[in-house]
């Protein structure tokens, strides 16, 4: 079998292109200036799931100086053969996203370059795979074990609620009975242990050992085999292939890894001679010493965490447990509505605790919990989903209350129109939760996020003559344009978005009579396709580099909480873009209250915005140094510039959008903007 290739599917014609149009989207820099000729690509694998390729430059191009990465593994997604995080979501690659991201940041999976909806852009290593040879190197052992704990210490917000090994066995067992007679079957290859054993029989006392084992459920990789552990020319360990990865029992990946311990492809097949106690001990103390230093000392309270009872656990021991009660609501079933609160929303809250949070919220009754909106918002809605006051207890690693966010439809998606609308939230909202610059997140799912709730105020007129909190905020904007996330970084949305509003204005409405009614005196004396021609020209000429941009940083998204500091929210709307339209959009509402909206702007003194820029500047240069010092668009004078110009933008913007949105339109409203 080590001959074998491991391939799915055909390699398409067009691969070189798409991989190329994939590296120009997601690397910028000089694969934007490269032509199919200048690279190569080649199939690295194809995987019993998947297709993976070699993307790099060739020999000339390499010798140029760069900062993007000149050769990267490309993932394409191919159908996964069974969905182990929830047979009832619709998108079988939410939780795929979700993980890449925070191994990624963690150090324990390939480094993402770029997450798309149909496969990922990775760091390609020059490696080899975890040989019988490491397994014999006690330092390789500690390290892989030292991964290992670090993998199932990860806290990811997946459904806590899950069992799927017992379920593949009984959902693989029906569909082998359906397609062939296994008895004829079994005597056809002569299988004599399945000859002399019922497979049925066997499978239920599996499943019935597995629950006695007591594994504890922690976050699992579920295919940790040596094909899968890369290690890299400085002897360096990255896991990789985390496709299957949810909620299970931790013993399954011990299982995995001892399966092949000291067996290569050639003798798979042969009868297995488990490793003695020895042996694994050289993997289990690291593996105890790791999670005690992650974990703390509650990890050795934990009775089943203690060397003896791991040997158990890694051999399949047989102490009995209860069987886990399993909770099973079809999400995919769930209309989750926009304007109007669901009559049934305290249960679709309640249901959503339950699976994500676990513990508390698995012990008390919809009665127990109490439930309100908070926002229905311009695209969501926003709902506080508690305990009550009798049923909160002093474990602080379980949420008493949350928030969950809803999505409705977008107004636009500034991310890429080809693909799903709310694949940038999640990978927005996972990275900004990782830095500790947005709110923390609990729960990932299809349709919403289940979200840390923070008592808090917005920045408003009081917080903006608060210097302390000026600066805090300057250096959060600093860090949000420091990110590198993994989505597109082409695309012109602040154009494209101009173009489309005023189409669909001038298509939906009279543009002319609609001024006249509301007595529009600016829009009679001034042409508004020429002034928003004359502003687009404008941006250009202003040059503000290209960052990561939240694009709606703005008061009401920026929560001064009682204990958190400054935290950020609604990035639903971030992408690449021009960094001054975050600057220009705080600026637009400096000095200026909600029922000054409507208002002209008497726009403060450049005086006033020195501590912002001042502070956001000086946390730029902690954070990239030369990178930021020697290019001269971050002085003082050209980010005040850019503050002034987007000003208009925002502004311009929102004249626009407050004709077009799809919300009950209000001229008289509407058109004070």
């Amino acid at each position: 079998m080590s001959g074998k290739v491991w391939q799915r599917g055909t390699t398409p014609d067009d691969i070189n292109q798409k991989c190329l149009q994939l590296c120009a989207d997601y690397l910028g820099g000089i694969w934007h200036k490269l032509t199919t000729d200048d690279i190569e690509v080649k199939i690295l694998s194809g995987g019993l799931t998947n297709q993976l390729y070699y993307c790099g430059l060739n020999e000339e191009h390499r010798k140029l100086v760069t900062t993007e990465p000149q050769e990267v593994a490309i993932r394409l997604y191919q159908k996964k053969y069974f969905n182990n995080y929830d047979t009832n979501d619709k998108s079988e690659r939410l939780s795929d996203t979700i993980i890449a991201l925070i191994t990624s940041h963690k150090n324990l999976g390939p480094k993402i370059y770029g997450l798309f909806e149909s496969g990922q852009i990775m760091a390609y290593y020059q490696h080899r795979v975890f040989s019988s040879e490491d397994e014999r190197d006690v330092q390789m052992v500690t390290k892989l074990a030292h991964k290992l704990a670090a993998i199932h210490s990860l806290e990811v917000p997946l459904k806590l609620s899950h069992n799927w090994i017992v379920d593949s066995y009984d959902h693989f067992f029906h569909l082998s009975k359906q397609r062939f007679d296994l008895n004829s079957m079994f005597n056809e290859y002569d299988l004599e242990t399945l000859k002399t054993h019922d497979l049925s029989e066997e499978i239920q006392w599996m499943k019935e050992l597995i629950l006695a084992t007591d594994s504890p459920v922690t976050f699992a990789h579920n295919d940790f085999s040596e094909n899968n552990i890369m290690v890299t020319k400085s002897n360096d360990i990255v896991v990789c292939d985390y496709e299957y990865s949810c909620r299970g029992y931790r013993g399954y990946d011990f299982g995995s890894l001892l399966l092949v311990w000291r067996r290569n492809r050639c003798e798979i097949r042969k009868p297995h001679e488990f490793p003695d106690d020895h042996t694994l001990r050289q993997l289990i103390e690291p593996y105890i010493e790791e999670s005690v230093k992650l974990n703390g000392n509650e990890f050795l309270k934990d009775k089943r965490n203690s060397v003896e009872s791991m040997l158990r656990e890694v051999k399949a021991g047989t102490e009995r447990m209860t069987e886990p009660k399993e909770i099973n609501t079809d999400f995919s079933s769930i209309k989750w509505e926009r304007g109007q609160t669901p009559d049934n929303i305290k249960d679709r809250c309640f249901d959503l605790c339950r699976h994500y949070l676990g513990d508390v919220w698995l012990n008390v009754t919809i009665d127990d919990i109490e439930v309100k909106r908070l926002s229905g918002g311009l695209t969501n809605q926003l709902y506080y989903c508690a305990l009550n006051e009798d049923h909160r207890n002093t474990d602080e690693e379980v949420p008493q209350e949350v928030a969950i966010r809803l999505y409705g439809g977008k107004h636009f998606n500034n991310y890429d129109k080809q693909v799903n609308e709310r694949l940038s939230d999640t990978i927005v909202s996972l990275l900004v939760s990782e830095h500790n610059l947005g709110p923390k997140i609990y729960g990932l799912f299809e349709s919403g996020q289940i979200l840390k709730y923070y008592k808090h105020k917005s920045f408003r007129k009081d917080e903006q003559k608060d210097e302390k909190l000026v600066k805090e905020l300057a250096k959060k904007l600093a860090k949000i344009h420091a990110l590198d996330v993994p989505i597109k970084r082409t695309g012109n949305w602040i154009f494209e978005t101009f173009d489309a509003f005023y189409g669909s204005a001038n298509k939906n409405y009279d543009m002319k009579a609609l001024i006249n009614e509301c007595n529009c005196e600016t829009l009679k004396m001034y042409d508004l396709k020429a002034e928003v021609d004359w502003l687009k020209d404008l941006i250009t000429k202003t040059d503000s580099p290209i960052t990561f941009t939240h694009v709606d940083f703005r008061g009401s998204n920026i929560m001064i909480t009682e204990s958190n500091g400054i935290v950020l929210c609604d990035f639903e709307y971030a992408c690449y873009d021009y960094r001054g339209y975050d600057i220009g959009t705080i600026f637009a509402e400096w000095g200026k209250g909600l029922a000054d909206i409507p208002k002209p702007q008497d726009f403060p003194s450049d005086s006033t915005f020195k501590p912002f820029i001042d502070s956001y500047i000086n946390e730029s240069m902690n954070l990239l140094g030369k990178q930021f010092s020697e290019d001269k668009r971050n002085s003082f004078d050209h980010i005040l510039k850019e503050g002034k110009i987007f000003n208009l933008v925002s502004n311009m913007f929102f004249a626009n959008e407050a004709i077009v949105v799809g919300m009950p339109f209000d001229k008289k409203k509407a058109m004070v903007f």
